[in-house]
C-alpha cells in the first residue's frame, strides 16, 4: 500500500519497542513489545484518517493494509 502510493508515508507513524500506548483490550498504557507501524488517526480522535464518517465506510477499502484486512474494526471483541 505504501510501495503504491495508496498510503503515503505522512499518514504512517511508528510505536517503537518499550514505548508505552494504549492497551484497549487489557485497559490502559502498557509498553508495546515490538515496533509497530500504525495509520495516523483524524485531527482530534483516534479513528483512522481513512475512515469516511459520512458513509461510514475506509476509505481505502480496496487497497487496505494487511492488518486492516484482519481486524474488523468495527468490532474488535476478537482482540
Amino acid at each position: 500500500m505504501v510501495e503504491e502510493g495508496t498510503i503515503p508515508l505522512a499518514h504512517l507513524y511508528t510505536i517503537r519497542a518499550g514505548e508505552m500506548a494504549r492497551d484497549n483490550v487489557a485497559g490502559g498504557l502498557a509498553p508495546v513489545s515490538t515496533d509497530v507501524i500504525k495509520i495516523r488517526g483524524k485531527r482530534d480522535s483516534w479513528a483512522c484518517i481513512y475512515l469516511d464518517d459520512e458513509k461510514n465506510c475506509c476509505g481505502i477499502y480496496q487497497h487496505r493494509p494487511a492488518e486492516c484486512r484482519v481486524l474488523e474494526c468495527w468490532d474488535t471483541r476478537a482482540i
